[in-house]
């Protein structure tokens, strides 16, 4: 059967959330390198160029991924505080450092991988990939009003800068691959096993002091 341009939006989602998935399953398997153009078309229904009518380069799949990773963050982080009636600066640390540790491939694609897809990405879809970061970022702060109803704004700009970064660097200070692990020992600082969550939410607890008037 000759392949079948996509007429309607439906259409058009379906065969971008399998190539998406494709991409997915490379990358679990074999990491962020591995993955090709040639390698998702070998694991659809799509050759490489009808690939290319939807994603340009295999970073703007990536972008999607992050995309979609930012919205599911947004909805559990939301649905976290929801459920809770404690507005303890512990509490809130508590509730981010969780959803943020649900997030391992958001964690990773942001501190390796993010410039290199945002430099290989069309500027309309990173308009929108930029937006759906914002929507998570329009949540968090206003759940730090809720939970720091005494702070003022350059509290919590000081807050964001310094979560931003905190963000973008947590997951690389914790997990290494092996030759990070055997470069590090044979340079006289064996690698020192870190819980992911336990770290994050030190670090939260830490960042978080500029939003307390003392």
């Amino acid at each position: 059967m000759d392949f079948q341009r996509a007429r309607t939006p439906e259409q058009i989602e379906n065969r971008q959330n399998e190539i998406i998935l494709a991409c997915k399953e490379i990358y679990e398997k074999d990491g962020y390198d591995a993955v090709t153009m040639k390698g998702i078309s070998e694991m659809t229904s799509f050759t490489r160029p009808a690939i290319y009518g939807y994603y340009k380069t295999k970073e703007e799949i990536f972008m999607d991924i992050l995309k979609e990773e930012f919205s599911l963050w947004s909805e559990d982080f939301q649905k976290r505080c929801q459920r809770t009636n404690d507005n303890s600066r512990e509490t809130f640390c508590s509730l981010l450092a969780d959803s943020m540790c649900d997030r391992t491939v958001l964690l990773e694609l942001l501190s390796v991988h993010l410039n290199t897809m945002e430099n290989n990405t069309r500027l309309e879809r990173l308009v929108e990939f930029k937006k759906t970061v914002y929507q998570f970022f329009d949540i968090l702060r206003n759940q730090i009003c809720c939970f720091f109803s005494d702070a003022d704004e350059e509290h919590i700009n000081d807050f964001f800068d310094h979560f931003i970064i905190y963000l973008n660097g947590l997951y690389p200070h914790i997990v290494h691959s092996e030759i990070q692990k055997q470069a590090m020992t044979l340079a006289g600082r064996p690698p020192v096993e870190r819980n992911l969550r336990h770290v994050c939410y030190n670090g939260l607890l830490l960042i978080s002091k500029s939003l307390i008037n003392e």
